[in-house]
């Protein structure tokens, strides 16, 4: 749903006609009876598999913080963590820092 929805987002228009145009130029027999890209077909669309991933990214689909802990002390980006203390970063945050993304 996040897919179809971010696509119809007016800013958001090219990457739909990018999407498209991909479509549009599989060969008529890598079409199923419908009209649809086969399966085999469609695993191998670069543009389609990248907006997939891109949207996976911004939309995780355990959008929750992932809680973890280490068994011994640990260090993470200068920051000591003591033994099984329970951390945790949500994946909408960690995937929206502009410094890796």
């Amino acid at each position: 749903m996040f897919l179809i929805w971010s696509l119809s987002q007016p800013q958001n228009a090219r990457y739909q006609d990018k999407l498209i145009q991909e479509l549009r130029e599989l060969p008529s027999d890598s079409l199923n009876e419908h009209g649809l890209p086969r399966l085999d077909v469609s695993d191998k669309c670069s543009y389609l598999d990248a907006v997939i991933k891109e949207t996976l990214r911004l939309y995780a689909p355990l959008p929750a913080t992932e809680p973890r802990s280490a068994l011994t002390n640990t260090i993470i980006d200068s920051f000591q963590i003591p033994a099984n203390t329970v951390a945790g970063m949500p994946p909408y945050v960690l995937h929206r820092n502009p410094t890796i993304f």
